[in-house]
C-alpha cells in the first residue's frame, strides 16, 4: 500500500514537471494539435488535454487502445487510433511484450534488450504524412515507440510539425540516423531532457536550444553513461 502511494506521488510530480517543461518551452498550448505516438495507457495524453490541446492518441497494442477508448470516451478532444506509425502503410508484425510498455515493431529492439515476447500480431500502419493529411499539421508530436523512432520519422520535413520529441536509450546508430534526418532542416533547434541526470527529469539539460551539430557534440558523453535514456526535443526556431 505504501509503495503504491509512493508511486502515485511520483507520477503526479513527474506529470507536473512535464507540464511545466511543455509550457516553459512553448511546445504545447491551448488549442494546439498533438500527436501522441505510443500513448500506452494515456497518461501523457491526459497531460496534453490538461494544457488545452486536441490529441490524436495512437497505440498499436490493442489492449492499450481499449484502455484509451474507455478512458477518453467522453472527451471530444481525443481521437484514439489502434494503428502503428511507420515509414510505409501496410501491416507489420508487432511484438507484444510481457511488459506491455516494451512492445515494439522493432525486432532488433526486442532482441537486443532481451524482451520477453508473448505473441506477434499483424498491425496496420500509417505514415506521418497520412496522419497529417487527415488531421492537419501537429503543433507537437510525442514519439515513444520503443526503438522504432527512425522508421516513424523517415520522410518527415520541417513543414510537417512545429515541435516534437523522441526517446533515445544511448543508441548511437539510432541517434545518428535520426539526427541525419534533421541535418538539412536549417530552421530547427534542439535540446534534451533525461532522468539519468540528477534532478533533471522533464527538465531541459541545456540552458539554451542549440543547432543539430551542437546537440550532437553535447550528447556524445551520454553514450558512456550506464542505462542512459532521454527525450530529445526538436522545434522550429522561435523568432
Amino acid at each position: 500500500m505504501i509503495q503504491k502511494i509512493k508511486e502515485y506521488i511520483y507520477e503526479l510530480i513527474e506529470k507536473g514537471r512535464y507540464k511545466i517543461l511543455l509550457t516553459k518551452h512553448k511546445l504545447v498550448k491551448r488549442g494546439d494539435l498533438v500527436f501522441d505516438l505510443g500513448s500506452s495507457k494515456g497518461d501523457y495524453t491526459k497531460v496534453f488535454l490538461e494544457l488545452g490541446a486536441n490529441v490524436i492518441s495512437i497505440d498499436p497494442n490493442p489492449v492499450n487502445s481499449e484502455i484509451l477508448l474507455k478512458r477518453f470516451k467522453h472527451n471530444s478532444s481525443v481521437n484514439v487510433l489502434n494503428v502503428g506509425v511507420s515509414n510505409m502503410e501496410g501491416k507489420f508484425p508487432f511484438y507484444v511484450a510481457e511488459r506491455k510498455d516494451n512492445s515494439s515493431f522493432s525486432k532488433l529492439f526486442v532482441q537486443e534488450n532481451n524482451i520477453k515476447v508473448m505473441k506477434t500480431i499483424p498491425i496496420k500502419t500509417l505514415t506521418l504524412k497520412e496522419l497529417i493529411k487527415k488531421y492537419g499539421v501537429p503543433d507537437f508530436i510525442k514519439i515513444d515507440v520503443e526503438g522504432y523512432e527512425y522508421e516513424v520519422l523517415q520522410g518527415i520535413s520541417s513543414e510537417d510539425f512545429k515541435a516534437l520529441s523522441f526517446e533515445n536509450f544511448a543508441d548511437k546508430e539510432s541517434f545518428f540516423r535520426i539526427m541525419n534526418i534533421f541535418r538539412d532542416m536549417k530552421d530547427l533547434e534542439f535540446n534534451y531532457s533525461s532522468g539519468s541526470f540528477e534532478d533533471e527529469l522533464h527538465k531541459m539539460h541545456l540552458s539554451e536550444w542549440v543547432s543539430n551539430e551542437e546537440l550532437i557534440k553535447s550528447f556524445m558523453p551520454c553514450f558512456d553513461i550506464p542505462d542512459f535514456n532521454c527525450d530529445i526535443y526538436v522545434r522550429r526556431k522561435i523568432k
